[in-house]
């Protein structure tokens, strides 16, 4: 299958269709593509017409209406969806009708929804080098296995020259790799099914890099003939750094977290709502805002996560969190590691400073961070927010890994001047 093609030139978008359609019933020039200038990946279409195209906006330019956008599509047939109306305009003088219009795609699904698949072919946003696994061949050297589904994934060549053309021009992102999801059973699909898993891949990943990576345009095919192709508003972060708590070339480490928390997500029982929910805070503790959004960020994510395992609201959030560290094999030691932590511990003009606990020391910033009573105390000590955060994540990402049954290695990702790959048998194994 060559459409759609994924392998574009960094900073170019991703067109989907361009030719003749309808809006709202009238006969218009459209074209529907996925921008790949910014990290809002929605479908985005544009439209140009003769005639009244009935289109309208409110004074402040805000969204105010769905148009009926028709595609007589070569690939996947003829379709229909809502579309959102961003903007409008007229191509003629003094006309208040509108002739133009632009916005976003609504539909998760473009084409035949309820035809089945026995392959989907997608773009990858922004992974970096994986390993190559046991199971993976020459041309998909990656294949992450679990539930019975097979994600196969291959670099779109040449990789190293596309990541440093990346970098050169700054963009948010850009599509790094090829993937095919199939059963491993060769049975078909349908598309709701697979965009269940490509969510469950999408996140599994995203937790094991410490960032936001997506899918982009999935298009499900059989025979050779593309059914339909997926269109939800996927979100990726920005860049191709590994910065998650498991090393991604690592063959056994990188198919064995994969495996677990997609097995998690798709096992349909309410515990795969709950993972999702603390797996979400866990990845996005990472990147969101400043030191002190990450650190509330993984504090919310330590407080469901208790919540989760039917833990009581007996004892302050500081007990609440050693009692699932200790649970589960890890050590509520305060990691030498942390200067600034061991410094507010250890600083005697300072009331009620907490004890030499790494969850003490963590709860009794993030109470400042929330109710400042002297906002000074905080950044006297350099670096003591960020050390915060950093703990209070590596806390919620172990009692996932631990609640998964992982047993492979971890990275300690504060731990100056290690080298990225220096990584230890998680502590309950």
């Amino acid at each position: 299958m060559n459409w759609p093609n994924y392998e574009v030139a960094v900073g170019d978008e991703l067109a989907l269709y361009a030719g003749p359609a309808r809006v709202n019933g009238r006969p218009v020039t459209a074209r529907v593509w996925f921008p790949l200038a910014s990290t809002d990946l929605r479908l985005r279409w544009e439209a140009t017409g003769g005639a009244d195209l009935d289109l309208h906006i409110t004074d402040q330019g805000g969204v105010t209406q769905q148009a009926a956008l028709e595609i007589d599509h070569p690939h996947i047939g003829s379709f229909r969806v809502d579309a959102t109306v961003n903007e409008a305009t007229t191509s003629i003088a003094g006309s208040a009708s509108t002739t133009t219009g632009f916005g976003t795609v609504d539909s998760e699904v473009l084409g035949d929804r309820a035809g089945s698949a026995q392959l989907v072919s997608c773009g990858w946003l922004n992974l970096p080098s994986l390993a190559a696994t046991p199971s993976g061949s020459s041309e998909y050297p990656t294949v992450l296995s679990a539930c019975g589904w097979n994600l196969a994934l291959r670099p779109i060549e040449p990789f190293t020259e596309r990541v440093r053309e990346f970098r050169r021009r700054g963009h948010p992102v850009y599509v790094s790799h090829h993937g095919e999801l199939t059963r491993a059973d060769g049975h078909a699909f349908s598309a709701e099914d697979a965009l269940e898993t490509l969510h469950a891949f999408q996140l599994a990943l995203s937790f094991v890099l410490g960032r936001f990576v997506a899918p982009l345009a999935p298009a499900g095919e059989r025979h050779g003939e593309v059914a339909w192709v997926l269109a939800p508003a996927w979100f990726c972060d920005e860049g191709v750094a590994n910065d998650g708590i498991i090393w991604p070339l690592d063959p056994e480490d990188l198919t064995g977290a994969v495996a677990r928390i997609v097995a998690g997500l798709l096992d349909g029982a309410d515990a795969s709502h709950h993972l999702r929910h603390v797996l979400m805070h866990a990845v996005g503790c990472h990147r969101v805002g400043f030191a002190e959004q990450r650190l509330l960020t993984a504090q919310a994510g330590l407080e469901f996560f208790h919540n989760w395992q039917g833990g009581a609201g007996i004892g302050g959030a500081a007990t609440r969190i050693s009692g699932l560290l200790q649970a589960a094999g890890i050590s509520t030691e305060l990691p030498p590691d942390f200067d600034a932590l061991t410094q507010l511990c250890s600083d005697p003009d300072i009331e009620r400073r907490p004890s030499q606990t790494g969850p003490d020391a963590v709860v009794w910033v993030r109470n400042e961070v929330t109710h400042p009573k002297d906002p000074r105390r905080l950044y006297d000590i350099d670096r003591l927010v960020y050390e915060a955060s950093a703990l209070a994540r590596e806390y919620l990402e172990l009692l996932i890994l631990h609640r998964l049954d992982y047993r492979g290695y971890w990275r300690k990702l504060y731990r100056p001047g290690a080298w990225a790959f220096e990584r230890e048998r998680v502590p309950w194994a």
